[in-house]
């Protein structure tokens, strides 16, 4: 399935996006209840906490956009040399975050919009889900104009492309989303 996240309610990960959006580039650390909306045994629900350290640049960004339409492969691989932070998982292993965006929507509310690493849950292992297939994971949490978690989804199995317009396109394959409920900065 071929998405291409362009409004409220998707995932806005808008690698083209030119505007410049202010945020302290401080560690900043969120705690969040997640639960699968498709849940295996032993994999329905747990926490998160999302260990920031910074936002992608915007020469990051532009690097990131070019190779991608140069070569999707080579695209990639500049994405997942990024270290922006790491989501600790309860009772998994740790992913690493790759890239970071922020966005300011026009309600004055902000989508802070996490590209990492996708680890095979339980559910995706018992349906054979490959990672190589789709080697992201997408995490978007909407933030108050204070910086204010209030909730999120997170899409644990994509693929990125850059579409014919500039924007990043997601690719989920029709993969389990997540929800983030209790979304707390601490």
């Amino acid at each position: 399935m071929k998405k291409r996240f362009t409004n409220v309610g998707h995932v806005c990960v808008l690698l083209a996006l030119g505007a410049t959006l202010s945020y302290a580039q401080a560690p900043q650390v969120y705690t969040a209840t997640v639960i699968a909306a498709e849940a295996a045994s032993g994999g329905g629900s747990g926490t998160i906490e999302i260990r920031l350290n910074g936002l992608t640049s915007d020469a990051d960004k532009a690097a990131m956009l070019s190779a991608l339409k140069q070569n999707p492969d080579t695209g990639m691989k500049l994405i997942q040399a990024g270290d922006k932070g790491v989501v600790k998982v309860q009772g998994q292993p740790n992913r690493k975050i790759y890239a970071a965006f922020l966005r300011k929507r026009d309600d004055g509310t902000q989508v802070l919009s996490l590209v990492g690493e996708h680890l095979a849950s339980v559910l995706e292992k018992w349906l054979k889900d490959q990672t190589q297939t789709y080697p992201f994971a997408v995490l978007e949490m909407k933030l108050a104009a204070d910086g204010t978690p209030l909730g999120g989804v997170i899409f644990p199995s994509v693929t990125v492309a850059q579409s014919q317009d500039g924007y990043l396109e997601v690719h989920d394959g029709g993969t389990n989303r997540v929800l983030m409920t209790e979304t707390k900065k601490k």
